[in-house]
């Protein structure tokens, strides 16, 4: 009877704690309900303020949401593309799946990519919309962490539990969203502003390929031009890079003086000479070459790409000077750009050969002398491979030359005789009439000591 009557308490507790459960699941469905109510009842009543003259909400929207996930869902429109995504960077591989054919979205500012994942279907219009004001107001959502953008809206699981938290909340997600919201602009104005006026210097270089990009398409041009136009006469040398860039052909003009304007900062040369096209003319040669003799590190190799893109081959004296300044990076390139026709050509290796002390600039300088070097190369050649301790490879690279060399000088020397006899009658190609029965007897000194100095 006692056992019976402990099994009937224990049924009975078991009905009693589901009844209350269910109880309080439809309390807190009611109260939810209720709570959405209030508050959209609230939301209806008008705009909740405003900042910096713009209207604090932005077609707010409030929605319950699942126990456990928070109260209600507050979603705010942002006037983004619905075809992208941003969450907090630790939440990146949640985005992963089903998004491989997105593009990954880097602004080029420090802060915002390491903290934030960004996806898109298009970076570019994904970027024109990330300016400053709006990456300010992404990132002050990161500590909040129930939050993402998607579907062309911000939205954030609220905690509140009673209508003034949640307004609350409101007030504060409809400010941010206020600063990330983008205007009305197309994607290419949006560029076009971010590259001229974002505080980051690498947010404007990423805004300005996307444009370069666009304008190598022939997208977007005629809408920029006016304002391209206007930007190349600002003060700001960053943006009549931004003008000179969307104007194409007509913006070479602005390139070229940033280029060359050793007043301007180091990051808009480089990209103003990375964006001038492969043409040759005079004047252009004439300023690359000024630009080596200054031997500015910085923008050297870029000076020296730009060289060879056009097909221009400068002389040693162009180079000398600065050469020792510039990197063994920038040393090799220049190397390879060089008139092998100038007669200083020879000499200025030779230079290179006795004072670098970087292997790839010693074998470039090598690989050179075999095809100028003449007999004082030769000789520099068995010096260096005498008295300094070469890598092997230079080592066997610089004996290779020496004989090559040897080989040319000794031949030139043959065809010289050959013509000197032919035109005086004084030699004979025979040892009977002239002793030059052999090729080694008829060069003599040529290719003996008195030639290279052995």
């Amino acid at each position: 009877m006692l056992d019976w009557c402990c099994d009937y308490v224990w049924i009975l507790g078991l009905v009693l704690s589901a009844i209350a459960a269910a109880i309080g699941d439809l309390y807190l469905v009611w109260g939810r309900r209720q709570l959405l109510g209030r508050v959209r009842l609230a939301l209806s009543a008008g705009p909740r303020g405003r900042a910096d003259g713009r209207l604090v909400a932005r077609d707010i929207e409030v929605a319950e949401i699942r126990v456990g996930e928070g109260n209600l869902r507050i979603s705010v429109d942002l006037n983004f593309p619905t075809r992208i995504r941003i969450e907090p960077a630790w939440r990146m591989t949640s985005l992963i799946p089903g998004l491989v054919r997105w593009e990954v979205v880097l602004t080029g500012s420090a802060a915002f990519d390491s903290d934030l994942f960004v996806v898109a279907e298009s970076a570019r219009d994904a970027l024109a919309r990330l300016n400053h004001r709006a990456r300010a107001g992404i990132l002050a959502l990161v500590p909040l962490d129930r939050w993402k953008i998607s579907d062309g809206r911000l939205s954030y699981a609220s905690t509140g539990t009673t209508e003034l938290e949640v307004t609350a909340e409101i007030e504060r997600i409809s400010l941010w969203a206020n600063e990330i919201a983008a205007g009305d602009e197309s994607t290419y104005e949006m560029l076009f502003d971010n590259a001229c006026n974002d505080p980051e210097p690498g947010v404007r270089a990423t805004n300005l390929r996307f444009l370069r990009e666009a304008i190598r398409d022939d997208i977007g041009l005629p809408l920029l031009a006016r304002s391209a136009q206007k930007a190349t006469q600002d003060a700001l040398p960053h943006v009549r890079l931004v003008g000179g860039v969307v104007l194409g052909p007509r913006g070479v003009p602005t390139l070229e003086a940033l280029a060359f304007d050793a007043d301007a900062p180091t990051e808009v040369r480089l990209e103003a000479l990375a964006t001038l096209p492969s043409k040759r003319h005079p004047e252009l040669v004439r300023k690359l070459e000024l630009e080596l003799g200054r031997g500015d590190p910085a923008v050297a190799s870029m000076v020296v790409q730009l060289i060879e893109r056009i097909g221009h081959r400068p002389s040693a004296s162009a180079v000398r000077t600065a050469f020792g300044r510039l990197s063994d990076e920038t040393k090799l390139g220049l190397i390879g750009v060089l008139n092998l026709r100038d007669p200083e050509l020879e000499t200025f290796l030779l230079e290179i050969l006795s004072l670098e002390t970087d292997e790839s600039v010693l074998s470039r300088v090598v690989d050179a002398l075999f095809v100028v070097g003449g007999a004082a190369s030769a000789r520099a050649l068995a010096e260096a491979r005498r008295s300094r301790s070469l890598p092997e490879v230079i080592y066997k690279r610089a004996r290779e030359a020496e004989q090559v060399i040897r080989a040319r000088v000794s031949l030139a020397g043959q065809l010289s005789l050959a013509r000197m006899a032919g035109s005086t009658g004084g030699l004979s190609p025979t040892s009977q009439e002239g002793g030059l029965s052999r090729p080694e007897d008829a060069v003599g000194s040529a290719s003996g000591t008195d030639a290279f100095g052995d």
